[in-house]
């Protein structure tokens, strides 16, 4: 899959992180989009293929139990929903190429793509089919602000563009930890460009060739990319018309065997004689770069834009979930079920609704504030009802609060999914005595930083409890290097196809927030969106029986028009 051995020459760009980390510093403080996550693309044909390999060893399927791949899948999402992120899936397409290293490659649809699909909305994430290949379509969301990072293990994202690469974790070995790759990173410590890393495919093999040119190793190539023969092949290739090409080809192919033979510049280890003289007269194949320069997206011409402003976070469809696992796996009964959920369902769900509240529109909830109206879902924050314990930063990096939550609305939703088509069984007796799920109670790890912008007052009346057993605050670590730019790109144009891209607004970090936690904040509007608290007490002032009241620094009082009204009892905007 891509090129082979480019993640021993990527080695020294790697940058190593813990996932909660990243997520929680930039995705929720840093708040880059607004929503407080962040949004992140996936290979789903990785997934599936990584999940169908497990139960390909002989007789392994048939004791696996019911769906063992859907069962890992089901997993592996609610894994994710533990963290402040967004994931949006992209499927391979059916323009694909039909032959990737001289295989047939089969154009139809993976069997468990829809569902697979039926998973991912459940979960309340997105997916979309690419009209091709899917790290193709991944890498020009990426380069082009629509997603922060690519999620997959083909190299072959980052010779499409993508500028920030995650690898798939292996839970087991790796643990919280995971290795990202930037383009930034990989040029300044490996003086490898998008050219060059085009070059290393052309020259080693990859999907679309899988020989290269004869002989080349992947040393060799890496030597002759830093010389510049890659950025000279990918600007040719992406300006040429044909006959220009062909012409430009003769000439690099020139200059590619004279550097070989002679090496005057230094740039390989030592002359390359043979392989200069193996150069065949047709290399590289023209249709083999346009592949590669120009695959197909949903920007080309001809294909249909995605809707990309519906990538958002959504909340767990906990009735249709349970239904689907009812019909799906062994363990499938409203014991089994409800078992599972608490452990890796509903944890998921309670960061979810943190994030939300933390992020939550100022006019929405001043609003529904003061007229009394803010309505409960599935979940509601009242389900929270204290803090057992804080913990400091160990595996995950980020220091957190364990959280006692009541589960009754979460069960009484999960419940109304069921259809009673499984009896309990020995089969779950093993799994259903893990957990409590009868007690009504749950305990949920939340990070600081969440439960401090989202409850405030809660996270108050426990640090004062705390002080008054003389037991001092955790302190957190400061000497984390950001991975993703501090702005999103705004608006841009996909070079080649001249698309128009509707990119998310740009958006400075906000940061971690240094108010005092016992005042009950709505914002920061004024610096997530831009404004000045003048222009913000603007905003806020048509709000009916609301008064603004300005105060020091860039913060402004909202004050109920009732008597005792005063901006000591005043919801706070940044």
């Amino acid at each position: 899959m891509g090129i082979p051995g480019i993640w021993n020459i990527l080695l020294k760009a790697v940058q190593s992180r813990a996932f909660t980390e990243l997520t929680v510093l930039e995705g929720f403080e840093a708040n880059r989009r607004g929503a407080r996550t962040l949004l992140i693309g996936v290979d789903a044909s990785i997934w599936l293929n990584q999940t169908q390999s497990i139960f390909h060893v002989p007789g392994m399927h048939y004791q696996a139990g019911e769906n063992p791949e859907l069962r890992s899948l089901f997993y592996r999402l609610a894994r994710f929903r533990k963290l402040p992120i967004h994931l949006v899936f992209v499927f391979d397409g059916e323009h694909r190429p039909s032959i990737k290293r001289g295989v047939n490659v089969c154009t139809k649809a993976h069997a468990l793509t829809s569902s697979f699909q039926e998973l991912i909305e459940q979960y309340g994430y997105s997916f979309h089919t690419a009209p091709a290949e899917a790290e193709a379509e991944l890498a020009v969301v990426n380069a082009h602000g629509i997603i922060d990072a690519v999620l997959t293990d083909d190299a072959d994202a980052l010779l499409f563009g993508a500028t920030h690469l995650i690898r798939n974790p292996n839970v087991k070995e790796d643990g919280d930890d995971i290795r990202i790759y930037t383009a930034d990173a990989i040029r300044s410590t490996l003086s490898l460009t998008s050219g060059g890393i085009l070059l290393l495919g052309i020259l080693s093999g990859g999907d679309y060739d899988p020989v290269g040119l004869q002989g080349c190793g992947m040393k060799t190539a890496y030597s002759l990319a830093r010389a510049g023969f890659g950025d000279d092949l990918l600007d040719a290739a992406k300006t040429c018309t044909p006959p220009e090409l062909e012409h430009f080809l003769e000439k690099w192919r020139s200059r590619l065997c004279t550097t070989l033979r002679y090496n005057d510049a230094g740039h390989l280890s030592r002359r390359q004689v043979a392989l200069s003289n193996s150069v065949p007269a047709t290399f590289p194949d023209p249709k083999v770069l346009a592949l590669y320069v120009n695959p197909i997206t949903s920007w080309s011409p001809g294909q249909k834009l995605p809707n990309t402003t519906a990538w958002i976070p959504r909340e767990v469809n906990l009735t249709k979930l349970a239904a689907f696992c009812e019909r799906s796996f062994t363990w499938g009964t409203s014991e089994g079920i409800l078992s599972c959920f608490q452990e890796h369902v509903w944890p998921g769900m309670t960061l979810y609704r943190l994030v939300e509240e933390a992020n939550v529109d100022p006019t929405t909830m001043l609003t529904a504030h003061f007229a009394q109206t803010i309505a409960e879902g599935t979940f509601g924050l009242s389900s929270i009802l204290c803090i057992v314990r804080q913990q400091k930063a160990g595996k995950k990096a980020v220091s957190g609060y364990t959280v006692e939550v009541q589960t009754g609305h979460l069960s009484t939703a999960t419940r109304s999914g069921l259809r009673g088509l499984r009896t309990f069984t020995e089969a779950t007796t093993k799994s259903t005595a893990k957990t409590k799920t009868l007690s009504g109670l749950m305990m949920v790890w939340i990070p600081c930083s969440i439960l401090e912008q989202a409850l405030p007052a809660l996270v108050a009346r426990y640090q004062k409890a705390q002080k008054s057993k003389n037991k001092p605050s955790l302190a957190t670590s400061s000497t984390y290097k950001v991975i993703f730019p501090k702005h999103v790109p705004s608006a841009t144009t996909i070079t080649g196809n001249n698309v128009p891209v509707a990119g998310p607004s740009t958006a400075p970090v906000a940061g971690p927030s240094s108010r005092a936690v016992a005042r009950r904040s709505v914002g920061p509007i004024a610096m997530r969106r831009g404004v000045s608290a003048t222009i913000a007490g603007g905003i806020m002032a048509p709000i009916a029986g609301l008064t603004v009241v300005p105060t020091a620094g860039r913060s402004i009082a909202l004050v109920a028009e009732h008597p005792g009204s005063s901006p000591n009892n005043a919801i706070y905007i940044d």
